[in-house]
């Protein structure tokens, strides 16, 4: 009985050291694991030490499947070229052949719906972005609407080619692009009205948003809607102590005209509002 209580605590020692040395080698090799999934030990710590190990390696994107876990590295990274477009766009299949992104998602978004649209079947497709406040949520959305503007004026041509022949394939007098590169200028002015300074974040999004962009049967955008939803309307009155009403106002003081000041009776600072301050 004691030699088999020995046998016992001996063999479960050896399981922890073996399963100390798989963790160790895991997290020694986890900069080259893209994927979570592969992950042999899959635990919160594990996870967390692999997405900080790429994200000290300026990789701040990780897939868990088909799920892109992003971490906002809090400066511009060369992740965004046109060659990088080129080469997502290119792919049969960027989860498995190039290395986890944005772009993935929207290829795979895009792929689905024009896949949708040669078999005639409902296209619609979506893609839910969310994340704690300051996590890059704004900034992820406009990645994947110029990643999905510049796959459109290249992937019509031949789309439009196979469905409605020639004539329809021929270039665009630059409208659709047009249409989608004013939906990605419109946002700051709108956000303007929904976004505030925190104590974590200069420019926090105080509500949630719905953008959708429409396809015609060609592929070809046709148009684009930002529908905003849940305001933080009690920041409107009361912000709370080191924090900022929404940027509205204040771009409202700064760039309003001397006259029109004037006329409309108000002050030309910011802080002589309470509800600026």
């Amino acid at each position: 009985s004691t030699q088999r209580a020995l046998g016992q605590r001996c063999g479960a020692a050896l399981a922890e050291l073996r399963s100390e040395n798989i963790h160790a080698h895991i997290m020694d090799d986890k900069p080259l694991l893209d994927d979570l999934v592969n992950l042999i030990r899959l635990d919160e710590e594990s996870i967390l030490d692999s997405l900080r190990a790429r994200f000290d390696r300026d990789l701040p994107y990780t897939l868990c499947g088909q799920i892109c876990v992003s971490v906002n590295p809090f400066k511009w990274l060369p992740l965004y070229t046109d060659e990088r477009v080129k080469e997502y766009a290119a792919a049969d299949n960027p989860f498995s052949e190039l290395p986890p992104h944005l772009y993935a998602i929207a290829h795979a978004a895009h792929r689905r719906l024009v896949a949708a649209l040669e078999a005639g079947t409902p296209p619609s497709q979506s893609v839910l972005v969310s994340g704690e406040s300051g996590a890059g949520k704004t900034e992820a959305t406009k990645i994947m609407l110029r990643y999905l503007a510049a796959v459109n004026s290249v992937h019509t041509t031949s789309f439009s080619t196979r469905m409605f022949g020639a004539a329809a394939a021929a270039p665009a007098d630059g409208t659709l692009s047009g249409l989608t590169e004013r939906v990605l200028r419109s946002s700051p002015v709108l956000e303007s009205f929904g976004n505030a300074q925190t104590l974590r974040n200069h420019n926090s999004s105080r509500f949630g948003k719905w953008c959708s962009l429409h396809f015609g049967a060609d592929a070809k955008i046709s148009s684009g809607v930002i529908q905003s939803y849940l305001l933080e309307q009690s920041r409107i009155v009361s912000a709370p102590s080191g924090e900022r009403n929404y940027h509205i106002f204040y771009y409202m003081l700064a760039g309003m005209p001397e006259p029109l000041r004037s006329q409309l009776y108000l002050y030309d600072s910011p802080a002589d509002y309470a509800y600026l301050r």
